[in-house]
């Protein structure tokens, strides 16, 4: 190929390859093992009333009403995103020295709404893109035994669960306003030696 071909031919290779290396990050993490817009069979009717008001340090949270670009304007960030149709995910997530916090939307079903927050004493991984946790942010209090509590506080509150892993509880109710439409929430918790060390809330509403 000579040079002249070569010159023609970059540009477009290059235009080629950029969407690809934009789509570095990784969704990944406690956060990718709970987050699901489908029903989870292995799990337990949740005793308590749905997971309502979240707060994240100064930020009051709202299931799939509060956004990212909110979540973003008040603690910095960037929201990543990765997949397509049904796999697609829109993220923000904040690394603190001792746990990592996530911020999640279904691309299909939320639009960039906030339909999962999520907490885990795991250290964030360079790959799933996420920022230096101010100090305002904290661990995020969904009104549930938070990170480091005892799993056996867990279960007194919302009871046992199937299973030898992760605590998953779920709550499905009608939409007052519509009875045809449906609200799923899950609320997970994972546990490391009788604590807690991961915790996390899901919902979507559909027909």
């Amino acid at each position: 190929m000579n040079h002249l071909a070569l010159a023609t031919l970059l540009p477009a290779l290059l235009c080629a390859a950029s969407p690809a290396l934009a789509q570095d990050f990784v969704f990944g993490g406690f956060a990718r093992n709970i987050y699901s817009d489908t029903p989870i069979p292995d799990s337990a009717p949740s005793p308590r009333e749905a997971v309502g008001l979240i707060t994240a340090g100064p930020l009051e949270v709202t299931l799939e009403s509060t956004t990212l670009d909110e979540v973003t304007k008040a603690f910095g960030g960037e929201v990543r995103e990765t997949g397509q149709a049904g796999d697609h995910v829109l993220w923000v997530c904040y690394a603190a020295p001792d746990h990592t916090v996530w911020f999640g939307s279904s691309g299909e079903m939320s639009d960039g709404a906030v339909a999962m927050v999520a907490a885990s004493t795991e250290k964030a991984l360079p790959e799933w893109g996420c920022a230096p946790a101010p100090q305002q942010l904290g661990v995020p209090n969904l009104g549930l035994p938070s990170l480091g509590g005892s799993i056996a506080n867990v279960k007194r509150l919302l009871g046992e669960a199937p299973g030898t892993g992760d605590l998953v509880y779920m709550r499905i109710t009608p939409e007052p306003a519509n009875p045809d439409t449906q609200q799923q929430q899950v609320i997970t918790f994972s546990q490391d030696g009788g604590r807690i060390s991961g915790m996390g809330v899901s919902q979507v509403t559909s027909n």
